[in-house]
This record gives structure tokens, C-alpha cells and sequence, in this order.
């Protein structure tokens, strides 16, 4: 089971064309697992992926503005 969401340009509604798009999956599984699942299904370019076992998720949400994706 995963929580994930959108940060950054485009959850603040800033981005631009050129814009990456910022990702946080927070997870127990093993980082390149999941890297893998993505990649197999043609999630590479224009995301960013960030992956975080639950108990360091905090440094990231407590920094930018973040939109939970259901």
C-alpha cells in the first residue's frame, strides 16, 4: 500500500511546459521496485519520482505544498 502525491510547480498550478513533475510515493517497499513497476509501464519523462519509507515522508510534506493523489 502506497500514499502518493503531487508537489512542487504543478501543485502550486506554476509549472510550464519545460517543468518537471514532482511525485512523492510513500511506501515500505524497496525504492527500485518500485522504480521498476514505473518504468515497465511507461512512467519515466517529465517525472520526477521521489520514493519514502512512511517515517521520513514528513521532510518532504512539511516543505511545499502537496495535493494527495486518490
Amino acid at each position: 500500500k502506497a500514499k502518493v502525491y503531487l508537489f512542487g510547480s504543478a501543485a502550486e498550478g506554476k509549472h510550464v511546459l519545460s517543468s518537471d513533475i514532482d511525485i512523492l510515493i510513500v511506501t515500505r517497499e524497496h525504492p527500485a521496485k518500485i522504480r521498476t513497476k514505473l518504468w515497465k509501464n511507461g512512467i519515466k519523462e517529465p517525472f520526477e519520482i521521489h520514493i519514502q519509507p512512511p517515517e521520513k515522508a514528513h521532510l518532504y510534506l512539511k516543505r511545499d505544498k502537496f495535493v494527495e493523489i486518490d
